[in-house]
C-alpha cells in the first residue's frame, strides 16, 4: 500500500474554525492523514490506494461543506 496525495477544494468555510471541523470529521476516516486550510480553501490530504476519494468527500459534505477534487 502506498501512500498518494490529493487536493480537494472545499466550499463553505468561513473561519479556522471550519477547518479544524471538517479535519476532526476526516480524522474518524482510517488511513489517512490530512491539512485542511481556510486561508487557501482547500484539504491536502495523503491517502492510501484503497482510499476512496468520494467517502472522503462525503465526510466532508456531513461536516456541512462543499469539496470537489482539484
Amino acid at each position: 500500500m502506498s501512500n498518494k496525495k490529493i487536493t480537494l477544494e472545499i466550499t463553505g468555510m468561513t473561519c479556522d474554525h471550519c477547518a479544524a471541523t471538517i479535519k476532526k470529521f476526516l480524522s474518524t476516516l482510517p488511513g489517512i492523514n490530512a491539512d485542511v486550510s481556510f486561508q487557501n480553501k482547500e484539504a491536502i490530504i495523503a491517502i492510501n490506494d484503497d482510499t476512496s476519494v468520494d467517502i472522503i468527500i462525503t465526510t466532508i459534505e456531513t461536516a456541512g461543506f462543499k469539496a470537489i477534487q482539484k
